[in-house]
């Protein structure tokens, strides 16, 4: 056969996967057979590019003919590029974003472009950099196909400059919690955060993570850097986390307690069981004593000893012992209270908390634990003497601490029948001939038993002089050395004087010495320490005497024979420091350490002046370290009165502890918490502008605020001591004597600042009068009190029958109270011819001269009681 191919195709492309075309038809022709038959091996779809197809014609007997045919794909048609959009970019001050920028890469990486006959066209950009910081440049984006049919685009691309800011904290700020460090910088910027932080003047470094809670002040640099470049930021705060320390130094803390802090009557029987007229107790309930308890050793009894509470089905028994300072009080109604921390001897962790209420009873009878020949009459203790109570079982139990935390016990007294009972007064204890008490008890609750037992010594607290001192600077007025320090330490920094602040305290602990106070240095405020100083009995020591040697005896009246001599015990004796000192400790040393000289304590014995006192010298190794050190201070009873008076300037210093820069911002003052200047003056007048009354109990609260907002605060309860106010003497007009009674007469001039007369006067004058008349030993408190408003006077009468032993009353009269020392004004009342009859020492004596019987017939005078005029 014969056959002609249709004509070649020539089409667009309209697939990258290929396309159909319709080809047309071939002329075929045979001289034999009319219809041979005709195929093609064209594919289905024809792709980009000419394809030949062959067709073939088949005549019946097979014979064949071929022709081909030419099928063209073209691509005629350019991609669709799409590009991103304008991009704008960050890079600091003075840098450029460069080619390889991650964000520009990763900007360019958005364009894209299909094509109808190609299905991964090529897209390309070129651009030429760097960026600089202000720049705007049009990249140009190009797609290609297969066929080289191109697309583009151009899109802009501009650089800012963005810099690095710190939007947290604010410069120069001051914080008391954790600050977190915030910023902005341009985009992929790294940021590192180091510098310093400053405390007490010692710069530690600082580097890693952006929040801080550590005090100090605070200088950081802040950096963030690229490709595109660098920059840096300096920022300072300070975190300050602990309130300023304030310590007022006047007025004088008063001993507190109600409803004045007197010390009416002392209480000290001897071991014949008598009391001397002097100490004799003034009628029930007429004030408060209070005893410091301590184990009692058994050196007068067949028992064991040595513990305070021994409680044998307790665990941690059977001996506990006293922690911290206990007290037992005789209340106004009788009771006695007994607070106390008790812990077992055997194991520090088991605790409780004592609250032991007693109260008097006749029911029980004594229980005799001395050995027999330690009783009247062979022996001094008469239990005839002795004060009788019952456990007051709802009032009293045992609150867990430590290891018995949560846990509770009721006590009961023992035995139920009551038939003995807790027992007060010499040789009371059961283990020795001291002042004590001693009781059985048993207790319920979290432990039960019907066993257990109270032994303990009693150390009178009202005889400050043999128990607390309030310590002073002493001054150096009988030794040629320099004085006026509490600590000499020259070579420590901010020395060498080192002066007390407020409320030191000395007292005795066991025979042993306790020294606790807070010092400062003069001249550089900020660096203080607390002192813990301990001091043991020691006979190796000799007294070192550093007055001037006309002052000892036997040409003076100091003798050191009489000095009570210790050494430091350095395991327990340390400086800590404060302020600029935090963060630092000392160990203090005995010096000489061949203890040639020791801590001396007694009249004279602070090696400044002829005062009551203690001195030694001291060493100290740690963040420090010398062998020069001195102690020189006076001792003032801490039970007395402070000689606190009108006008009073108030006195306190304030610290900032951290030890940061920044400090105190601000003071407040407030008295009885009304506000006044903090530098005012306490005056009549200004009690009076405030409402106030100027006698009875104040409170002075001075508060500090740092930056940070943190508050501080110190505050004393005061009253004013003294009987002159402001040029005015509360006068005590004597004894009047009438048939039945003795009247005091007390004046105090109106004040002269046009205020009324404080309102309290009279309330507080005649509160705490007792009378004793010193002939009988008997003492009274008022059985009547007027006020004269006009005058300003009080009238103070007592009953003779009160003050009369067995029909006499005695000549000699004594009384005190709340605006007299400890020994009070005498009076003689006999007759008027008696020379130097008056109270000499408070105001005018402008009353008579009474007889013996205090009445106003005339008596023999008798000139063996001079002595006794005051």
């Amino acid at each position: 056969p014969s056959i002609t191919a249709p004509p070649a195709v020539v089409v667009a492309c309209t697939s990258p996967s290929g396309q159909a075309v319709p080809l047309g038809t071939p002329v075929v022709s045979d001289n034999c057979d009319p219809d041979p038959a005709v195929s093609n091996d064209a594919p289905a779809l024809f792709t980009l590019g000419t394809t030949t197809v062959t067709w073939t014609a088949t005549d019946a007997t097979g014979n064949q003919a071929s022709a081909t045919q030419l099928v063209t794909v073209e691509d005629r048609a350019p991609p669709v590029l799409t590009c991103p959009p304008a991009l704008e970019l960050e890079a600091p001050p003075g840098g450029a974003v460069p080619t390889n920028d991650p964000e520009l890469v990763a900007w360019a990486g958005q364009a894209t472009a299909t094509d109808e006959c190609d299905a991964a066209p090529v897209v390309s950009w070129s651009f030429t950099g760097p960026f600089p910081v202000g720049s705007e440049t049009d990249v140009t984006f190009r797609a290609t196909d297969r066929a080289g049919n191109e697309a583009t685009c151009d899109v802009l691309v501009r650089v800012v400059e963005v810099g690095l800011t710190i939007t947290s904290p604010a410069p120069d700020s001051c914080h008391a919690g954790p600050v977190t460090v915030t910023y902005e910088a341009w985009a992929g910027a790294s940021v590192t955060i180091s510098g310093t932080r400053t405390l007490a003047g010692v710069a530690h470094p600082v580097s890693g993570g952006s929040t801080f809670s550590d005090p100090g002040r605070y200088e950081l640099v802040v950096r963030a850097e690229s490709v595109r470049g660098a920059a840096t930021a300096q920022l300072a705060f300070v975190i300050d986390t602990t309130a300023p320390v304030v310590s007022i130094t006047n007025p004088v803390a008063t001993p507190h307690t109600e409803p004045y802090p007197l010390s009416v009557y002392r209480y000290v029987p001897d071991l014949c069981g008598k009391c001397s007229p002097e100490c004799q107790r003034c009628g029930p309930g007429a004030g408060v004593r209070s005893w410091r308890p301590s184990p009692a050793a058994a050196t007068h009894s067949p028992s064991s000893g040595g513990h305070a509470f021994w409680l044998p089905d307790l665990p941690g028994g059977p001996k506990y012992v006293f922690k911290g300072t206990p007290r037992l009080n005789d209340q106004a109604n009788g009771d006695l209270l007994l607070e106390a921390t008790i812990v077992s001897a055997a194991s520090a962790s088991k605790q409780w908390e004592v609250t032991l209420w007693l109260t008097p009873s006749a029911t029980p009878g004594p229980k005799l634990e001395l050995h027999s020949q330690h009783y009247a009459p062979q022996g001094p203790i008469d239990p005839a003497t002795w004060s009788f109570y019952v456990l007051d079982e709802a009032r009293s139990g045992f609150k867990g601490k430590g290891a018995f935390s949560g846990k509770q016990l009721t006590l009961i007294h023992r035995p139920t029948d009551k038939r003995y009972g807790f027992q007060l007064g010499l040789g009371a204890n059961g283990k020795n001939l001291k002042l004590g008490i001693s009781g059985w008890l048993g207790y319920r609750g979290s432990f039960s038993a019907d066993r257990g037992d109270l032994n303990v010594d009693l150390a009178a607290l009202s005889q400050c002089p043999g128990d607390t001192w309030r310590p002073e600077e002493a001054e150096a007025t009988h030794t040629s050395y320099s004085g006026g320090h509490a600590f000499w330490l020259p070579d420590l920094p901010g020395g060498p004087v080192y002066r007390f602040q407020a409320n030191p305290k000395l007292e005795r602990r066991d025979g042993a010495l306790l020294l606790e106070a807070k010092i400062k240095s003069a001249t550089q405020p900020n660096k203080q320490w607390d002192v813990t100083l301990w001091l043991v009995p020691s006979q190796q020591p000799g007294p070192k005497l550093e007055l001037d040697p006309q002052h000892y005896a036997p040409v003076g009246p100091i003798d050191p024979s009489k000095w009570e001599l210790f050494v430091v015990d350095e395991s327990r004796s340390t400086f800590k420091g404060r302020g600029g000192f935090h963060g630092k400790t000392l160990q203090i040393l005995h010096r000489p350490a061949s203890r040639q000289y020791g801590f001396q304590l007694g009249e004279g014995a602070n090696g400044k002046n002829l005062k009551f006192g203690i001195s030694g010298w001291l060493g100290y190794r740690g963040s420090y370290s010398s062998d020069r050190g001195d102690l020189n201070a006076d001792l003032l009873d801490a039970c007395r009165h402070p000689d606190n008076d009108l006008p009073l300037t108030p006195e306190y210093t304030v610290a900032d502890e951290d030890g940061v820069a920044g400090g105190v911002e601000s003071v407040r003052v407030l008295l009885d918490g009304q506000e006044i200047p903090a530098d005012a003056v306490l005056t009549e007048r200004l009690f009076c502008d405030l409402g106030l009354p100027v006698l009875g109990s104040h409170v002075l609260r001075v508060e500090a605020t740092d930056c940070a907002g943190n508050v501080g605060h110190d505050q004393v309860v005061f009253e004013f001591a003294l009987i002159e106010r402001e040029g005015r003497l509360l006068s005590v007009d004597g004894l009047k004597g009438s048939e039945a009674t003795l009247t005091a007469r007390f004046c105090l001039p109106c004040p002269p600042t046009g205020c009324p007369l404080d309102p309290t006067f009279a309330e507080v004058v005649a509160s705490t009068l007792k009378l004793t008349a010193l002939d009988t030993g008997k003492c009274a408190s008022p059985t009547r009190t007027t006020f004269d408003a006009a005058s300003g006077c009080v009238l103070a009468e007592f009953s003779k029958a009160d003050l009369k032993q067995h029909g006499k009353l005695g000549k000699r009269f004594r009384l005190t109270g709340r605006f007299f020392n400890s020994t009070g004004p005498v009076f003689l009342v006999e007759t008027a011819s008696k020379k130097g009859c008056g109270d000499k020492g408070h105001g005018k004596s402008g009353h008579r001269c009474k007889d013996n019987d205090g009445d106003d017939k005339p008596g023999k005078s008798d000139d063996d009681d001079d002595e006794d005029d005051e």
